[in-house]
């Protein structure tokens, strides 16, 4: 393993493919999983669930979210690069 330079190029290669995994992702887990949460809440009590429930859930999702695709990226190849974590 040879250690290169990172350049603002494979930088924004890396960045641009974690970004876009996470804002799809993120949507369509978080819309997916908040009409089933206002469907239910909604046939169960008659109402719609409460904002600060449903941004705490969409909070929680949206983490989960980016910390699976980050461990995914770790994983990832960039045409001739790769992320690697080594010991300092």
């Amino acid at each position: 393993m040879i250690e290169v330079e990172v350049t603002w190029k494979v930088a924004l290669r890396i960045f641009w493919s974690f970004l876009w995994r996470v804002l799809v992702f993120s949507i369509l887990v978080g819309s997916a999983l908040g009409f089933i949460i206002g469907l239910v809440y909604g046939l169960a009590y008659g109402v719609m669930p409460p904002q600060i429930i449903l941004g705490l859930i969409g909070y929680g999702v949206g983490l989960g979210v980016t910390a699976f695709i980050f461990k995914r990226t770790l994983n990832a190849r960039f045409k001739k690069y790769r992320v690697a974590v080594v010991e300092a």
